[in-house]
């Protein structure tokens, strides 16, 4: 199989890309280096590119969606968060931009964090729209014990509220970024924490297993609860964390389909991965979208990987995983039906990622004249590379087989 030629090339500074206004100018051999960058895209229409989000300052990034302004901010790591001996603010020292693909809807950041305790490496695959999603991939390999430790903190500003006024002389009914924290934790209960300005250094404590989600929300999205026509506080972002992980081989299956161009029409393609080692252990290809194109795929992950009874199959709500065949098959296996909710495709976003990663390694830099030649790349690739070679961030930077052989 012949894989793409992979070019890099170091982004320079440059004196000339800055305004120094009225401050003498640095010398003309110095590297300042950057701050960091921001990322552009069509949301808000098509004859403008928005500004999407930006990685500025430590492990510090932040984004928006469509309609809205920046508030809260999101970070890489945080270590020693609210301990008397300091806290460690790692930083991101080194970033690589994949060069998306015409007509992509996603980009992919790499990322290199450093700090005195850890090091780690990131890969951010970013997709702007009504609702910015990040399918964060990250690892870990901590120099110390990381006794404090942080996963996807965030950061938010919170000045006072209605039921938080105390020796406030303000004529707004709100001023903050975020007004709470939402849990969705493993017990499937629902959590409000509301979030409050006080005088002394505060910590709530919440313990959970495997908890379903969590995130600061902005909940208040009309003018009339701020009052703040400079400030726009109904426009501020929430930021919604979902863990996509399976505590072992054959528990959590995620099931879809996407599609490929060639000279002769579209080749569809349909995939299972097991969630545990991202492995794909089902794929069918053929010119149609009946249901049968995914039976055959879900058929072939059963018959390879002998799943026990219980193993939870989650999806989108396409026609073809709701159809009498499809679920009958689930059924007789044993299998719990789990479907995306309406319009979230991002409930099911690592095989999202599987799929960007195919289009961009392999489809995107061929032409295929027939989906005989396209169905034989595609095989290659899955079986020949992806599986068995391709290294994952989510993984631990090893192969979706390597990562099979750990749990055995």
């Amino acid at each position: 199989m012949r894989l793409p030629t992979v070019r890099r090339s170091r982004i320079a500074y440059r004196p000339e890309d800055f305004s120094f206004g009225s401050n003498a100018p640095p010398p003309p051999n110095a590297d300042l280096g950057f701050a960091g960058f921001r990322i552009h895209a069509q949301m808000n229409s098509r004859d403008y590119y928005d500004e999407v989000c930006v990685f500025l300052g430590a492990s510090y990034f932040r984004a928006v969606a469509k309609g809205e302004i920046y508030g809260l901010s999101a970070r890489g790591l945080a270590i020693n968060t609210g301990e008397a001996k300091g806290e460690e603010f790692p930083l991101f020292k080194t970033f690589w931009i994949e060069r998306p693909a015409p007509k992509a809807t996603s980009i992919v950041v790499h990322a290199l964090l450093d700090s005195q305790s850890t090091t780690a490496a990131y890969r951010f695959t970013i997709r702007p729209g009504d609702t910015t999603t990040f399918d964060t991939e990250m690892a870990i390999y901590p120099r110390d014990d990381l006794d404090h430790a942080g996963l996807a903190p965030m950061t938010s500003m919170f000045f006072f509220g209605p039921n938080n006024r105390v020796e406030v002389d303000d004529f707004r009914p709100s001023v903050h970024d975020s007004d709470g924290m939402a849990i969705y934790n493993g017990r499937g209960e629902a959590l409000w924490r509301p979030l409050k300005n006080p005088k002394d250094l505060q910590i709530s404590m919440f313990s959970d297993l495997n908890p379903r989600g969590y995130g600061l929300m902005q909940r208040q999205k009309n003018y009339w609860s701020y009052q703040d026509l400079e400030s726009k506080f109904e426009k501020r972002p929430s930021l919604w964390v979902r863990n996509f992980a399976a505590a072992a081989p054959n528990r959590i299956w995620l099931a879809d389909i996407t599609y490929v161009e060639t000279d002769q029409g579209w080749l569809y393609l349909a995939t299972v991965m097991d969630l545990y080692s991202r492995r794909i252990v089902g794929w069918a290809m053929a010119d149609h979208l009946r249901a049968d194109l995914p039976l055959a795929a879900l058929k072939m992950a059963i018959s390879a990987q002998r799943p026990d009874p219980g193993l939870i199959h989650h999806s989108d709500r396409g026609v073809q995983y709701a159809s009498v065949e499809y679920r009958k098959a689930m059924q007789s296996a044993g299998f719990k039906a789990s479907m995306s909710r309406k319009g979230d495709c991002y409930d099911n976003a690592p095989m999202e990622s599987f799929f960007h990663t195919l289009k961009t390694e392999l489809v995107h830099h061929r032409q295929y004249a027939t989906r005989t030649e396209a169905k034989r790349d595609i095989f290659a690739n899955i079986e020949g590379f992806y599986n068995r070679t391709r290294r994952h961030s989510a993984i631990g930077y090893i192969s979706p087989i390597e990562m099979e052989l750990k749990a055995a």
